[in-house]
């Protein structure tokens, strides 16, 4: 073969190789950004139906109740994990979901807890590993976003698990708050004369019971679902508001030693009802805003409907 000859050969064998499609150099970019978009698409489908089965079964009417809500809800989010793994994925498009496949993973030994924890519920301990499975789900959420998937990344998600599991802790909470509020002021309730100088350390005596409400309410921040912020943080600022009234009557009457007139004391009476409608209206507004009943936690004394224990 002359030297002309063997160069068009080699010339023909380079261009059938670079010809043929998928031959050593895998899956075109484009191929790789379709079949992602695919695996999406099968997987945000998978989510989706989850979360509206789960919404579906309705929320925990009590601690027993919960139970079968967790294990409900945990079957389904297993099942979903298993159907995720079956969607089809190349090892070319693999490395871009593997965060969140991974992610996945971390999530059933939670459910585990919360369904163990469940079976013998203590307020606490639901409370916390409610606020563990939320944090998984929120590493979750931020994986799902990184790899282009719009439902597994819903914030739903994340408030789904809130509202289950910490709604019903937060509800309880609130409830043994107002027990506990009207019982103290009801311990307080016999108030001396306006004329006695007791009446001063007596307000003293029940601003202090609204200082302590205060920072009960500030302490069950933890399980608070978002959509009952504004209406904690109102409740706080109807109790400070109550405290800061008692506060300044007392010091106005300097220890004891000045006493309310017939026109004060009708004026005091006024505006202590104005404080004390503010303050049951407020935890109206929370337990509406939070959304789940209180849980009957065994071995605790279950709180009273709100209607018979009031502040």
């Amino acid at each position: 073969m002359t030297a002309r000859g063997r160069r068009l050969g080699t010339a023909a064998a380079i261009a059938l190789v670079a010809a043929a499609p998928g031959c050593d150099n895998g899956p075109s970019a484009e191929e790789t950004r379709a079949e992602l978009r695919r695996w999406v698409t099968a997987v945000d489908d998978v989510c989706r139906a989850t979360r509206e089965d789960i919404a579906a079964r309705g929320e925990a009417r009590d601690a027993h109740d919960l139970h079968r809500v967790a294990e409900s809800a945990a079957e389904d989010v297993r099942a979903a994990i298993e159907r995720i793994r079956r969607v089809p994925i190349s090892e070319a498009a693999r490395p871009r979901v593997r965060p969140f496949l991974a992610e996945l993973a971390k999530i059933e030994p939670r459910l585990s807890e919360m369904t163990r924890a469940t079976a013998d519920p203590a307020l606490n301990e639901i409370g916390k590993l409610g606020l563990a499975l939320a944090d998984a789900t929120k590493l979750l959420q931020l994986r799902a976003e990184a790899v282009g998937l719009r439902e597994c990344a819903d914030a739903r998600q994340f408030d789904a698990v809130l509202n289950t599991f910490t709604a019903p802790v937060y509800a309880t909470q609130i409830a043994q708050l107002e027990v506990w509020f009207a019982r103290a002021l009801r311990r307080l309730a016999s108030s001396p004369p306006p004329t006695s100088p007791e009446f001063a350390r007596h307000l003293r005596r029940v601003s202090s019971v609204f200082d302590r409400a205060e920072k009960r309410v500030d302490d069950q921040y933890d399980f608070r679902p978002k959509r009952a912020d504004k209406a904690a943080d109102d409740l706080e600022l109807a109790l400070m508001a109550y405290e800061d009234f008692l506060t300044d009557v007392a010091d106005a009457l300097r220890g004891g030693r000045r006493v309310l007139t017939a026109v004060g004391v009708k004026e005091f009476q006024r505006r202590l009802a104005k404080r004390d409608r503010e303050v049951r209206d407020a935890i109206t507004a929370v337990r509406n805003a939070i959304g789940a009943r209180p849980l009957a936690v065994p071995g605790a004394e279950p709180p009273p409907a709100a209607e018979q224990e009031t502040a």
